[in-house]
């Protein structure tokens, strides 16, 4: 995207969409840890480069009315520990 641009963006959620507003126990004991990924982007900004500070302005927010959390012990993603 050029610098001043606006741009729309549809997330998904970390699972992926594995979980749901109707998910339950056998949907979180059969979600797939591989494809989890907090993730949306990346988005590249035409000059940008790495260590460049970049300001946004949201426009608009659009909430799902749902969301989840997890503290699974022994998960930690392994691009977080690099």
């Amino acid at each position: 995207m050029k610098p001043g641009e606006t741009i729309a963006i549809e997330t998904i959620d970390a699972s992926g969409g594995q979980l749901h507003t109707d998910a339950g126990l056998d949907d979180l004991k059969a979600l797939d840890l591989g494809t989890v990924n907090p993730v949306t982007g990346p988005v590249f900004v035409d000059g940008a480069q790495p260590g460049d500070a970049i300001a946004i302005t949201f426009l608009d927010f659009h909430a799902s009315g749902w969301g989840w959390t997890a503290n699974i012990p022994g998960y930690f993603p392994k691009a977080v520990l690099g």
